[in-house]
């Protein structure tokens, strides 16, 4: 099913930051918390896009009953539709660009440089370094599925208003006056 592969990329992520949270604590460096300074951005910060999607996945039509609530409450639809947005742009922000920025010129630089500082710590700077790595690629692709589903709704609300418009001056999906469609079927069927 397609939420099967989506099911276990998740829990290989849980499983990936457990381990970082293992490495940053210092269970792999003898004591030793590593990166330690940055947990507050990658155990916290990043986690603000959960907020709005907690809602949204409320009111998700695989839960049946809530979705059929929601279609008689305009105002939570209306609170739902601000949240979808509130998710998004706070999704592409801080895990899409944010993320990524602050491993690769913060935790990346400074991983490499304590490594040849303390030898004794590499294996547990090496270990963040790939997994950090892995979680900034896997923070990229999600950004791209939540950019191409942001461009998938403009566009398709534009194409709605667009044939809306089109229906309003009584022109079919190809652009002529319905007229001049009902004409062309009619010569069409003469022939």
């Amino acid at each position: 099913s397609p939420g099967m592969g989506n099911d276990v990329l998740m829990h290989f992520h849980h499983i990936g930051f457990f381990a970082v949270a293992s490495i940053t604590i210092g269970i792999w460096s003898d004591g030793v918390p590593i990166a330690s300074n940055y947990a507050p951005f990658f155990f916290g910060a990043i986690e603000l896009s959960s907020i709005p999607l907690a809602i949204v996945d409320v009111f998700h039509p695989r839960q049946k009953e809530w979705n059929a609530w929601l279609e008689n409450h305009a105002f939570m639809q209306s609170v739902n539709e601000l949240c979808r947005i509130a998710f998004a742009l706070l999704f592409l922000l801080v895990r899409g660009i944010w993320f990524p920025y602050v491993f690769v010129f913060g935790v990346l630089v400074e991983s490499l440089d304590a490594a040849k500082e303390r030898p004794e710590l590499s294996p547990a700077l090496y270990g963040l370094v790939s997994l950090g790595s892995l979680f900034t690629i896997l923070q990229m692709y999600w950004g791209i599925l939540v950019a191409r589903q942001v461009a998938k709704a403009v566009l398709g609300r534009g194409k709605q208003q667009q044939r809306r418009k089109g229906r309003e001056k009584g022109l079919t999906r190809g652009g002529r006056k319905k007229e001049e469609t009902a004409l062309t079927q009619q010569n069409n069927n003469n022939n």
